[in-house]
C-alpha cells in the first residue's frame, strides 16, 4: 500500500511521522473520509468544504483543502484502485517539546490512505444493524470532524460488549442537583443526536402518511455529507429534535454515512424495530442514493457552513 504524506507518495512502511506530532500527542487534527466508486469521488466538493470548515474552526492553516481531490486521484492511481475508501488527516503539526499551546508558525502534517472497498454492483441493499442506546459523552463541537475520538471509541466498545453493531447516542438535559428525574422523564427530555459514526433518520407512521425526521445540525452532531445528499434527494425529510421516548414508536430507524451509505437499524437494545428487517423507506433511500451516485447527482450536494 502507498500513502500520501506531506507532498510524497510512498510505501506505508516508509512513512515516518514525528512522535511530537500534535495529532499523536493531543488528537490535535481534523480528518475527512470519502468514498470512491469507479474512479469517481462521491460529493467531493462537499467533502472539501467540510474539511475547510473543520480546519477553519480548529485554526489549522498551511494546507489547501481543495488539493485533496487531485491528490486523491493520484493516490488511487498509485494503489491501482477504482473503488476505495479515502482517509485524509490534517494535523496541526509538530511541536517540540510537548506543550498545549502550539507554535505560531507550525507546519501541518498531511496524511492520506486509500483502501479497497466494494463496487456499486457489489452493494445490493441497505445493511442491517443492531444498536444500543447510550448517553452522548462527546465534546460540544461535534461539527468539527476532529481526530480526538476517544468518547466515540468508548461508545463503540460498549456497543460491542453488548453484542450490538453500533451505538445510538443521546444528550441528557442539564439538570439542577435538586431536580431528580425518573428514567421515563429523563427519556422524554433526552434528545437523540446521532450514532457513533453515522447520522440517524426516524420514520413515524402518521394518519396522512409517514414522517421522516432527522435531528438538526446544532453543534451536537456532525453534518454528514451522505445525510445532506439523502435530504437533497428526499426533500420531505424534516429536521427536528427526536426524544428518546419517541424511539419506540418509530416504524423504521435508518443510519447514513460515507462508508455505511444506508443501513437499517433492526434492533435497539433488545427491542426489534418494525418487523426486524429493512423497511420500505430504508430501501427507498438506498435506491435513491445509489441512483444519485450512478448519475452524478451527488455532485449537487452542499455542505452548509453554519
Amino acid at each position: 500500500m502507498k500513502v500520501y504524506l506531506n507532498g510524497s507518495f510512498l510505501p506505508a512502511e516508509q512513512a515516518g511521522i514525528s512522535p511530537f506530532d500534535r495529532a499523536f500527542l493531543f488528537g490535535d487534527g481534523v480528518y475527512e473520509a470519502m468514498r470512491v466508486f469507479d474512479n469517481v469521488i462521491v460529493s467531493g466538493a462537499a467533502h472539501v468544504a467540510r474539511l475547510r470548515a473543520s480546519m477553519n474552526a480548529a485554526g489549522i492553516t498551511g494546507f489547501n483543502p481543495g488539493d485533496i481531490l487531485p491528490l486523491s486521484r493520484q493516490l488511487l492511481q498509485e494503489n491501482n484502485l477504482t473503488n476505495a475508501s479515502l482517509y485524509w488527516q490534517v494535523s496541526r503539526g509538530v511541536s517540540m517539546p510537548r506543550r498545549h499551546l502550539p507554535d505560531p508558525d507550525i507546519t501541518p502534517t498531511v496524511f492520506a490512505t486509500a483502501t479497497p472497498a466494494l463496487s456499486l454492483g457489489e452493494i445490493t441493499g441497505p445493511s442491517s444493524l443492531s444498536v444500543v442506546l447510550l448517553p452522548d459523552e462527546r465534546r460540544l463541537r461535534c461539527d468539527i470532524k476532529a481526530t480526538s475520538l476517544l468518547p466515540v471509541i468508548l461508545a463503540k466498545l460498549a456497543a460491542d460488549r453488548a453484542g450490538a453493531d453500533e451505538a445510538l447516542l443521546y444528550r441528557e438535559p442539564c439538570l439542577h442537583a435538586d431536580e431528580p428525574l425518573s428514567h421515563a422523564d429523563l427519556m422524554r427530555r433526552s434528545r437523540v443526536t446521532e450514532a457513533g459514526s453515522c447520522n440517524v433518520f426516524f420514520v413515524f407512521n402518521r394518519e396522512n402518511g409517514c414522517e421522516i425526521v432527522t435531528p438538526p445540525v446544532n453543534g451536537t452532531l456532525l453534518q454528514g455529507i451522505t445525510r445532506n445528499l439523502v435530504m437533497h434527494l428526499v426533500p420531505e425529510i424534516v429536521e427536528r429534535h427526536v426524544y428518546c421516548s419517541e424511539i419506540r414508536d418509530a416504524a423504521e430507524v435508518i443510519l447514513t454515512g460515507t462508508t455505511t451509505l444506508v443501513a437499517a437499524v433492526v434492533k435497539i437494545n433488545d427491542q426489534s424495530v418494525g418487523n426486524g428487517e429493512a423497511g420500505p423507506v430504508a430501501n427507498r433511500l438506498f435506491a435513491k442514493l445509489i441512483d444519485a451516485i450512478r448519475h452524478d447527482v451527488h455532485k449537487e450536494v452542499t455542505y452548509r457552513n453554519e
